[in-house]
């Protein structure tokens, strides 16, 4: 009962336990999830060109760079070790520094590229680079080379919306920043946040792609974040020690 407690409401939900307890059922929905709306990308985004990258973007994202950095620099699985999580926080954490700072330009450039390669390309079409931030998103919380696992895209998110859309990354890490100072959980007011960031982005940007991109962001971080994966957290707890 204690470890379900760690999990989201998703994941204590009594009727989803047939669910969660069936390792392939879990696997059928999530790679059918993911096939859908890569399709739904491939159809929708114009010229051809994005629509090849779609698939690239993916599995470019879908690469474990905290995993590989540490397995190279520390020769130690990083699930094992640290708090865990195929994160950017852990690989400093349990890879140092070197495997660190290699992971965090490997996980920045899953957000940053998407926008980069739409004004290089394709006229900084907001489609291109929503459509294709997308893609890295699915790819980073679903890696067929992890059995469809992986982490949480906190970096690809930041990273993406700030060549996408910086003042509505301003604001929301305006109100993260005082959530965390007044509320001090830092699981619920992490959700809320992401919850809250596509409305902001509607208000101050009004891009319809850009909403969406995070309302999806929002839908999958819900169903994946859980308290005992809350990187931050576990950082405050390994801080205060």
């Amino acid at each position: 009962m204690a470890e379900l407690a760690q999990e989201n409401i998703f994941r204590r939900a009594k009727w989803l336990q047939g669910v969660w307890s069936r390792n392939w059922l879990v696997l059928l929905i999530t790679y059918s999830f993911v096939l859908v709306v890569l399709v739904i990308l491939i159809l929708v985004l114009e010229p051809w060109q994005a629509k090849a990258l779609v698939p690239l973007f993916f599995i470019y994202a879908a690469l474990p760079f905290p995993l590989i950095f540490v397995r190279i620099f520390k020769g130690k699985n990083l699930t094992e070790h640290g708090s865990g999580n195929i994160s950017l926080s852990n690989s400093f954490r349990v890879g140092g520094w070197a495997a660190g700072a290699l992971t965090f330009l490997g996980e920045a450039s899953k957000g940053f590229l998407a926008p980069l390669v739409s004004w290089a390309f394709f006229s900084s079409d907001v489609n291109v680079s929503a459509g294709l931030l997308a893609s890295s998103m699915l790819g980073t919380f679903y890696s067929p080379f992890l059995k469809g696992k992986g982490g949480l895209g906190t970096t690809l998110a930041i990273w993406g919306l700030l060549f996408i859309s910086p003042w509505s990354l301003l604001v929301i890490l305006g109100i993260m920043g005082l959530l965390l100072l007044v509320h001090k959980d830092t699981y619920h007011d992490i959700m809320a946040v992401f919850w809250l960031a596509p409305v902001v982005i509607y208000l101050i940007d009004g891009r319809w792609p850009v909403v969406l991109v995070a309302l999806l962001y929002a839908v999958i971080y819900s169903v994946r974040m859980s308290r005992k994966g809350d990187e931050f957290s576990h950082g405050i707890r390994i801080a205060k020690k």
